[in-house]
């Protein structure tokens, strides 16, 4: 499987590139949103990883133009944030899963670049799932947790 990281923290990405080459996965990185968007338009990846705050285009910005483009490579969105609405707006620009960085060890990553959003993007977000979320109140006290693809936190991950 290859995979395309997008992340400028250094010791982040050494960790999440150790969990997935354990793996036996073959793992590219991308410094930044531009670097991301340039190599997916060409190289065929099975999944991409990208940090949302990323330097130049942001992670999100870079998932909305690759969708555009009719790139539709399973997208995880990696961040810190770990808010709702964080996870609404990755979702909105296209990404099929959202993983909250601190919140998971990397030796739980590999589960979650195999069955990003449960199976792959090789549709448009339209045939796939409403793109238009909109956040329950629930959701918004935090009395609901987002589905992920993903081992539970509870798991050890």
């Amino acid at each position: 499987m290859r995979v395309l990281l997008a992340e400028d923290d250094l010791r982040l990405a050494a960790a999440v590139l150790r969990g997935l080459r354990g793996e036996g996965m073959i793992v590219e990185v991308a410094p930044d949103g531009n670097d991301a968007i340039r190599m997916a338009r060409g190289a065929g990846y099975d999944a991409m990883v990208l940090d949302v705050l990323l330097p130049g285009v942001d992670g999100l910005e870079a998932c909305r133009t690759l969708r555009a483009e009719g790139v539709w490579v399973p997208i995880i969105m990696l961040t810190a944030r770990d808010a709702v609405e964080d996870l609404v707006r990755g979702l909105d620009a296209g990404a099929d899963d959202y993983l909250s960085s601190p919140s998971r060890s990397p030796s739980c990553w590999p589960a979650c670049v195999r069955s990003p959003g449960g199976g792959p993007s090789s549709a448009p977000p339209s045939s796939r799932w409403e793109t238009s979320v909109s956040i329950p109140p629930r959701a918004r006290s935090g009395a609901v947790t987002p589905r992920s693809s993903c081992p539970p936190a509870s798991s050890g991950c």
